[in-house]
Parts: C-alpha cells; sequence; structure tokens
C-alpha cells in the first residue's frame, strides 16, 4: 500500500528542489508530481489557471478530491504543491525531504489510489521505477537463444518415456516394476489405482495428461522414445558403488 504525501512550497524554486531530492533519495520520476498555478513565465493573454483545474491535476497525481480541493486553494494564491507517491516504508524519507525545503503540511494523509500503470510490472509501477524492458522475452533476445515456442499455446509432444533421466544419462535402470519394493518384500499395494486420494474422496483430477507442467508452459518433453536402458545385473549396486559391506549374500 502507498501514501500520496502533499506538501506546499512558497516558490518553484523549492519545490522544483524538493521535487529533486525525492528524486535523489530514491523515488522515481513518475511518482512525483509538481503542480503550480499560473506561470509567470507565462505569455501575455494566457488565460489563468482555475481551481478545478488545479484540483484535477492534484487528483490525477493521487490525491482525494478532498485533499485535492484544499491544496488547489492555496495553490491558486500562489504556493507550489509537489505530491509523491510513498510506497509502504519510504514515508519517513518523504517527509524528511519535504522538511529539508520548508515544505507545508496541510494535515492531510491520503492512501495512494490504485496505480493506472501496467499490472504486469507492480513493484516499478509502486516505486515509479522505469521498466527496464516490455519484450516478452528479453534474456533470450538479449543472449541471442532461440525461443523454445513461439506460439501463444503451443501444442507440446507428450513424453512416452518412463525413464527419461535414465536413458538422458545412459544409466541403467534398478527395475522396470512398477511397485520394485512391495515385490522385493512381499507387501501388498496398498492400491492400484492410477489416482488414489482423488478416488478414495470423489475429488475431481486436476488433470489427466501425463505431461501437464509441459503442456501448460509449452515445454518440449525430454524423451518420447521407448527406453533402452537395461536392468542392473548387479544384486546391490549401491553398496558396490559406495564401496560398502553387503549385511548378507541371503
Amino acid at each position: 500500500m502507498s501514501t500520496n504525501i502533499t506538501r506546499l512550497f512558497k516558490n518553484r524554486k523549492q519545490a522544483n528542489e524538493a521535487a529533486a531530492e525525492l528524486k535523489r533519495q530514491g523515488f522515481g520520476e513518475r511518482s512525483i508530481a509538481v503542480v503550480a498555478g499560473r506561470d509567470p513565465n507565462a505569455a501575455e493573454g494566457t488565460p489563468e489557471p482555475s481551481e478545478a483545474s488545479v484540483a484535477a491535476a492534484l487528483e490525477e497525481a493521487g490525491l482525494s478530491a478532498k485533499s485535492a480541493q484544499a491544496h488547489a486553494e492555496r495553490v491558486l494564491k500562489g504556493a507550489v504543491a509537489v505530491t509523491v507517491r510513498a510506497p509502504f516504508g519510504t514515508a519517513a524519507a518523504a517527509q524528511a525531504a519535504f522538511a529539508k525545503y520548508n515544505g507545508v503540511d496541510l494535515g492531510i494523509s491520503d492512501v495512494a489510489a490504485a496505480s493506472k500503470t501496467n499490472v504486469s510490472t507492480p513493484f516499478s509501477s509502486g516505486f515509479g521505477w522505469p521498466v527496464l524492458s516490455h519484450h516478452p522475452a528479453p534474456f533470450s533476445a538479449l543472449l541471442n537463444w532461440p525461443l523454445l515456442s513461439e506460439e501463444r499455446t503451443p501444442k507440446a509432444k507428450l513424453l512416452d518415456d518412463p525413464t527419461p533421466f535414465s536413458n538422458r544419462m545412459g544409466w541403467s535402470v534398478l527395475s522396470e516394476d512398477a511397485a520394485p519394493f512391495s515385490k522385493r518384500w512381499g507387501w501388498r499395494l496398498l492400491c492400484d489405482r492410477a489416482t488414489p486420494l482423488s478416488d478414495r474422496f470423489d475429488w475431481k483430477v486436476l488433470s489427466d495428461d501425463a505431461t501437464p507442467l509441459s503442456n501448460r508452459f509449452g515445454w518440449e518433453v525430454l524423451s518420447n522414445k521407448p527406453p533402452k536402458a537395461q536392468l542392473s545385473p548387479d544384486a546391490t549396486p549401491f553398496s558396490k558403488s559406495l564401496g560398502m559391506r553387503v549385511l548378507s549374500d541371503e
């Protein structure tokens, strides 16, 4: 949550110095607004700003209607308003920057209105920081990497290899049995269903897709080839690999 902090200054010079101090304190340019009345350097015949137009400019900067009206009255009398959208935890820094240039507080605190900027960049919007890039794939563009897919909803291939890592690394699979421990120790299977909890509590299965993440994000599956790995002929592969003594040869 952000708070709009607003102060009034005697002239444009003080107001601009306060705005520059806010930027030095880390506030983004887009989170700061300077609102003044008639420009003394304006050409002759330039119409005077109305109270409504000044209040509208302050509301656009994030002030509530009540606060904008109160500050607009002072602005039309010669003051210059500076307001900053201060994200949570930064209000003290903003107040210190204003105090350095003798800003006048009317005692009205405003919770900042919802940002009108792109919600896809919430941190940049909240702090008024410029977005580094609007490119949908900045790292790929920067490093000249090919994109995995340019489709919004690409069609990924299903992974039909039950041991993709073993096949990819050339490792032998320990067992092709679906329940090797139960079979090894003679234990009864608790359930031979693919979705036991969903079946037990009558829950809807989230997905019956074998590779939901790959299909969801358009990733290619590691392999769609039948496994070529062979069973390990060693009855105690881990013990042999780690040099541990076998407890029993039975």
